[in-house]
């Protein structure tokens, strides 16, 4: 009969479509990921006075941080503000001819 061969190669073609839709799925099969969350994480034990010390330098980073942003966003505005002024210092608009009457 003919168009045997053409739907022999459709079939091969799905055949292998579906093989490569099941090779998606083989990180779901395997769970060894999984695992990681029975076991318990050892952090390293600190007495209060180097805790107190560890806390401090994170504090104190934090509060240099945050003055060095308050800086740079105040040194930006003001070059904003300048850069502004300089571009339109010379910009003129003459009211006068919102006030006048047809």
């Amino acid at each position: 009969m003919g168009g045997e061969g053409s739907m022999q190669a459709m079939n091969t073609i799905l055949k292998n479509n579906r093989e490569l839709l099941r090779k998606k799925r083989t990180f779901d099969k395997e769970k060894s990921f999984s695992s990681i969350t029975d076991s318990k994480l050892n952090f390293k034990q600190v007495d209060e006075k180097e805790l107190e010390k560890i806390k401090r330098r994170i504090r104190e980073k934090s509060m240099k941080d945050r003055r060095n942003s308050r800086l740079f966003l105040i040194l930006v505005l003001v070059l904003l503000c300048f850069t502004f002024y300089f571009l339109f210092k010379d910009f003129y608009v003459d009211f006068d001819i919102f006030m006048r009457k047809y």
